[in-house]
């Protein structure tokens, strides 16, 4: 069977999936659908493309592009760009000892990122700056005798407030580095719930995985060497207290407000 026969078997699937959507017989089309898709190693794109008139140079690849932090918290700033870049089926690397981060993914996914970006940073950088660390009680630990007094729930009540002392953050500095951090995870969480509900009401949720894919090898292409890296120290409440505030941040672009190939609607 040629390429382009597969091809028009799996478009003829996945329309036959969408007329009896709901159905046991939609998970059935669709199961055949993706076998095929895995089996000859074609694109979910490509079908896409082919179901909607279009010839396959028609769908681009991963383009990239530099978006600019700005003190301070910088590294929490690039931090913030590589969560919100996968809620938006992108990949970043910051670059060492210069204020950029190099995004890569399709065009109309980076342009998205642009676009919140130019408008969460300033919000983040703006509320960051009035956080303030609340007072804490000096954790003291038990003494041998308090401790052999203590029951089972006493004893594991007490531990977790020891682990919660050793974790508390030992400066408004770090405090406001988790905010940060927490700040940008509830907002991809936002974008994620949002995007996910867009996705499946127009079918494109195997298509946004493709979209990573690309993403992902056009990184990789450009840092064969690219590693995550890790905070060294961590806030929990500074963590919370950013996720509450990006509850309400203001996303005024609506993220499901793109083609998912980045056509006109």
């Amino acid at each position: 069977m040629t390429d382009d026969k597969i091809v028009d078997k799996i478009a003829k699937l996945l329309r036959q999936a969408e007329d009896v959507t709901g159905t046991p017989e939609e998970e059935a089309f669709q199961g055949r659908a993706f076998a095929l898709l895995a089996k000859h190693g074609i694109d979910l794109a490509t079908v896409r493309a082919h179901q909607r008139g279009l010839d396959i140079s028609d769908i681009p690849n991963a383009i990239d592009m530099l978006l600019l932090v700005r003190d301070p918290y910088p590294a929490e700033q690039k931090h913030m760009l590589s969560v919100l870049a996968e809620a938006l089926h992108c990949k970043t690397v910051g670059l060492n000892n210069m204020p950029l981060v190099h995004v890569f993914g399709m065009s109309h996914h980076v342009e998205r990122l642009r676009m919140l970006w130019e408008i969460l940073q300033p919000q983040a950088t703006r509320l960051v700056a009035k956080v303030e660390m609340p007072k804490r009680e000096t954790f003291r630990a038990a003494t041998v005798d308090e401790w052999a007094a203590m029951n089972r729930a006493e004893r594991l009540d007490h531990l977790v407030q020891m682990t919660r002392d050793k974790r508390a953050p030992q400066s408004l500095h770090v405090y406001r580095q988790s905010w940060l951090i927490g700040f940008a995870a509830s907002i991809a969480e936002r974008i994620k719930q949002q995007e996910g509900d867009a996705a499946n009401q127009a079918g494109v949720v195997a298509l946004y995985k493709s979209d990573r894919e690309r993403a992902r090898d056009a990184m990789r292409d450009a840092y064969p060497d690219a590693v995550n890296t890790m905070v060294d120290q961590f806030s929990d409440d500074g963590f919370k207290q950013g996720a509450r505030a990006g509850l309400t941040a203001a996303m005024d672009r609506p993220i499901d407000s793109v083609d998912p190939l980045g056509l006109p609607r």
